[in-house]
């Protein structure tokens, strides 16, 4: 071995920061691809770009086309769902990278940047379901009952599929 002192890229491949990102980065990667992979198997088309993505899980499915699109439209309408802004997800790794990478490590900094993912996600989830809800009230009896029909199909099928 050598006597040399070790570069800051020597120490940094060594250190546990390095395998801690990768085993996230991983998980990251392998998360977005099934759920990219098993939207095209479920027969989902990519959503467009800068579109909305009504994913509601079974109600979603179960919703018709124009239901969707009434979705969408009160999505669009409603000021307090917001899609992040161009290069907010970029930011949100970048600045990840840069908690993981400081010293001292501070825990913090990644619970308070997980936090603002979740926080991001139930706003989304919250204002999906109420415009489910608008969209459900404006539905007569006979277009409830069809589209409680299709959700129970749905989910039939989904337990038979477990077995």
């Amino acid at each position: 071995m050598s006597d040399q002192p070790k570069s800051r890229f020597q120490k940094l491949t060594e250190g546990k920061a390095l395998k801690i990102a990768f085993i996230i980065s991983l998980a990251l990667n392998v998360m977005i691809l099934g759920v990219i992979g098993g939207g095209l198997l479920n027969g989902k088309r990519p959503a467009p770009m800068g579109g909305y993505d009504v994913s509601l899980g079974e109600f979603g499915k179960a919703l018709s086309r124009d239901d969707r699109a009434k979705i969408r439209e009160d999505l669009r309408a409603n000021p307090s769902f917001r899609l992040p802004p161009r290069g907010a997800r970029e930011e949100s790794v970048r600045a990840f990278i840069s908690a993981m990478r400081a010293e001292p490590f501070d825990v913090g900094v990644i619970e308070d940047l997980f936090a603002a993912q979740r926080d991001r996600g139930a706003s989304a989830m919250q204002a999906g379901q109420e415009a489910l809800i608008k969209r459900l009230v404006e539905m007569d009896a006979q277009e409830r009952n069809a589209f409680a029909d299709r959700v129970e199909q749905i989910a039939t099928r989904g337990k038979q599929g477990d077995r």
